[in-house]
């Protein structure tokens, strides 16, 4: 038998640190010991055949952003040995392991999208065709409503890793815990028409 073991825990950790706690886990209670639940992989459905990478996506309530975190993976095999003895057959399994650890630091999550909001954009006239707001030089200024679109998972745990949440720009100071800031330009542009 085959399968990957991906652990994680806080700060920066050694190999054999992961090891001692593995062993001190009592029927999978991986909760105090680890920040999430171990994660096995037993098949090839995390390879990604462009990348020729790998790829696993760890997720949990038990992580949080701007947290130092130690992945240990460890590839383990069962060596399955055969003995006959007076016509009977005993099976000894011996475990077999190697592993590496990588620590990282987690960073905020990054906008993904943006867009206006149209509700709150007031003194303009919307181009559908060609999907941009214009206003008039003589209104003097305009208070533009803009929303970033992020992953969801980062703030609900329960969350999928492709579901996004929009959030108001410039961030509040609640949502600046969890997501980056972005820095917003803009400028001044000419529309040309017939009138």
């Amino acid at each position: 038998g085959y399968r990957s073991e991906i652990y994680v825990m806080k700060d920066k950790k050694k190999p054999q640190d992961f090891e001692e706690q593995i062993g001190a886990m009592k029927n999978g209670a991986w909760k105090g010991i680890f920040e999430i639940a171990p994660v096995y992989v037993s098949n090839n459905s995390y390879y990604n055949s462009k990348t020729k990478l790998y790829t696993k996506t760890l997720s949990g309530s038990g992580l949080s952003t701007e947290e130092t975190y130690t992945v240990y993976v460890r590839n383990v095999s069962g060596i399955r040995g055969l003995d006959y003895c007076d016509h009977e057959v005993r099976c000894k399994v011996s475990e077999s392991y190697a592993g590496a650890v990588k620590t990282a630091k987690t960073t905020k999550s990054q906008l993904t999208g943006l867009r206006f909001d149209q509700e709150r954009i007031t003194d303009t006239e919307y181009d559908k065709d060609g999907k941009c707001y214009t206003v008039a030089l003589s209104k003097g200024s305009l208070t533009m409503a803009l929303e970033g679109e992020f992953r969801e998972n980062v703030e609900s745990g329960a969350a999928d890793q492709e579901d996004r949440i929009w959030k108001d720009l410039p961030l509040s100071k609640d949502d600046q815990k969890n997501y980056m800031t972005s820095k917003l330009i803009y400028c001044v542009g000419e529309a040309r028409d017939t009138e």
